[in-house]
């Protein structure tokens, strides 16, 4: 069996043919398809040689399809609507009409801000879709994105892979509340004051230190 020459074969080629084949003419096919008439006539050398078939033959002012070329046209606009309509498809998503399932990973602080407001969000946009809700931390929301896999993370943290493409949602302030029954600080309160009370600190990651930490030592 011999092996086809595929740098033979462009697309083109078969967008030429179906299109003489509609018009029957050189100089109309080009036209059509915004080529020189010369450019159409290259082509359709190039067809007469892959094909290996004069597939069009000049009567009067007519280019008449052999045997062969009416034989192929099916074949070639089934292979050029097949190209148009399925490979080439720009396919629109109707989230009404999507019935996968969303992966969201979040952080238990953002589940607690954000979880219901989503749900209630994509419940009303896609009724038939599934969203799942996974917890993930700064330690391990890289991993997680590939082993869930996950489609959107939210958390305070900040990507440090390149492939990740993210977006600020908001910025928070940190405030310091104490009972005044019970100590009788002054406002603003002081650091010394701060620090003069033990501390608990909440840390997924195991580290020691947090922000607010980096901030008093500024």
């Amino acid at each position: 069996m011999n092996e086809i020459n595929w740098k033979a074969v462009d697309l083109n080629l078969l967008v030429a043919f179906s299109t003489l084949m509609e018009t029957k003419s050189v100089s109309l096919a080009a036209n059509k398809l915004f080529v020189g008439q010369s450019a159409m006539s290259h082509s359709l050398s190039r067809l007469r040689e892959l094909l290996h078939d004069p597939l069009f033959e000049r009567q009067g002012h007519q280019m008449i399809p052999t045997a062969k070329a009416i034989q192929l046209y099916p074949l070639v606009n089934k292979v050029l609507q097949t190209i148009s309509g399925d490979i080439l498809k720009v396919d629109t998503f109707e989230a009404s009409e999507f019935t996968g399932t969303f992966k969201i990973g979040m952080t238990d602080y953002a589940e607690l801000l954000f979880a219901a407001d989503i749900f209630d969000a994509i419940h009303r946009l896609a009724p038939n879709a599934q969203l799942c809700f996974t917890t993930v931390d700064k330690a391990n929301y890289q991993d997680r994105f590939d082993s869930e896999p996950l489609d959107l993370v939210i958390g305070s943290m900040k990507p440090e892979l390149k492939e990740f493409q993210y977006q600020t949602l908001y910025t928070e302030k940190h405030v310091c509340m104490w009972d005044g029954q019970r100590h009788s600080f002054s406002s603003p309160i002081t650091l010394d004051d701060y620090i003069s009370l033990p501390h608990a600190l909440v840390s997924p990651d195991g580290a020691l230190k947090t922000g607010v930490d980096k901030e008093l030592k500024a």
